[in-house]
């Protein structure tokens, strides 16, 4: 009889195979750079079928959250990011005359963004797949909240190659500051995603706030002068104002959701 493998010990196997790619990475040419944000999936598909090898039942493919569930969290999902970054950039070209370069029409800029957002959430897929598809239902040995905030720092670190490599993204300004900010980014922003996957039972709003930070950050940086590395330091995926504001939506969400979760069990015990 095959013996079963705990979630703990499924977990970290998965973190080792997804950080070793990630590395893996630095190795491979420039042509080949637009599979890093696909490592997860390729590292869940080593765990459904070489390791773990539920990818054979309809159970292992059930647990990855495909089912189109929940209600609110995808208003949520679409709502956050563009509000996060928004402001950031709002406050970018607010603060630096320079910092806007505004587009020949504003409808077009608009459409563009609703059309990379739905590219943006397919692109998106490959992670969330292995993050909130795969890895999150397996990581709740740690507890809910630990689990979330302990995920996001790894998430983060899977960027690091990415940010600190010979290819590096996110490269103006101060590379330690740079890194600290997207750091803290990552991890409230990995919190959010993590409770709309808790809640909604669905990955899709995970997929789709993640698309939609994508979107908004790469239409707004397109309408944005970059010669200044305030850019990297106010807006954008790293900077100071979106930190802020996907720290207190984190906030807000956990406390939230663990006011519902007191709420149901007063009401059970009532019963």
């Amino acid at each position: 009889m095959r013996r079963l493998i705990s979630d703990k010990k499924q977990s970290l196997i998965f973190i080792a195979i997804v950080w070793a790619m990630a590395l893996g990475m630095l190795l491979l040419p420039d042509s080949l750079q637009g599979i890093y944000g696909y490592t997860p999936f390729f590292a869940v598909c080593i765990m459904m079928f070489l390791v773990v090898r539920d990818g054979y039942s309809s159970a292992g493919w059930r647990r990855l959250g495909f089912k189109f569930r929940g209600g609110q969290e995808y208003i949520l999902a679409l709502l956050i990011p563009l509000f996060s970054l928004g402001a950031g950039y709002a406050v970018y070209w607010s603060g630096w005359k320079s910092g806007l370069i505004s587009p020949d029409s504003w409808i077009e800029t608009g459409v563009y963004l609703a059309v990379y957002i739905v590219l943006g959430s397919l692109s998106a897929l490959g992670e969330e797949i292995g993050w909130r598809g795969w890895l999150l239902p397996r990581f709740q040995w740690m507890g809910r909240v630990s689990s979330s905030i302990t995920m996001g720092f790894i998430w983060a670190l899977w960027h690091y190659p990415a940010i600190l490599g010979p290819r590096a993204y996110h490269s103006s300004g101060n590379r330690y500051i740079v890194v600290g900010l997207f750091t803290l980014s990552v991890v409230f922003a990995g919190i959010v995603i993590n409770e709309l996957r808790l809640t909604s039972g669905s990955i899709w709003p995970a997929v789709l706030l993640h698309g939609t930070n994508n979107a908004v950050d790469s239409v707004f940086r397109n309408i944005s002068s970059t010669s200044s590395p305030m850019l990297e330091y106010i807006a954008g995926e790293s900077g100071i104002v979106p930190v802020i504001i996907y720290g207190a939506t984190a906030i807000w969400i956990l406390n939230h959701n663990r006011r519902k979760k007191r709420q149901a069990a007063t009401s059970d015990l009532m019963i």
